[in-house]
Order: C-alpha cells, then sequence, then structure tokens
C-alpha cells in the first residue's frame, strides 16, 4: 500500500474516532438531544471547549440527534 493512501486511511479512522468520543460525550452530558438551535449552539460550543474542531462537533451534535430520532 502506497504511504499515502494508508496515511488517509489511518486519519480517516482516527475522524471516525473521536467523532464516536464527541457524540459518546454528548449522550453523557445531553442525554436528550437539543431540538432548538440555542441547545444545539450550547452543545456545539461545549464541544468545541473540550477541544473538538468546529466541524466535527457540528457533525456530532447532529449525529447525535439523528441517533436518538432513530
Amino acid at each position: 500500500m502506497a504511504p499515502e493512501l494508508a496515511e488517509a486511511a489511518l486519519s480517516a479512522q482516527a475522524r471516525e474516532q473521536e467523532l464516536d468520543a464527541a457524540i459518546g460525550l454528548l449522550a453523557e452530558r445531553v442525554p436528550v438531544p437539543p431540538t432548538g438551535a440555542r441547545e444545539r449552539d450550547r452543545a456545539w460550543r461545549m464541544l468545541v471547549r473540550k477541544g473538538y474542531e468546529p466541524e466535527l462537533a457540528y457533525e456530532a451534535v447532529r449525529a447525535h440527534g439523528r441517533r436518538a430520532a432513530a
């Protein structure tokens, strides 16, 4: 496998693990997914303060809501 492909695969795997960790933190801290814009923003800001990248935090908040709805 080319080094670039291996690095890309590891990067994607690390991002998925980080996303799962962020969703887990949300499930722990915000058991009922936020429905309003203010609550979603509060959850997003909490993740960003914890060190998650803004894009990943946004993705986690949306995924947390989808998982609860399922």
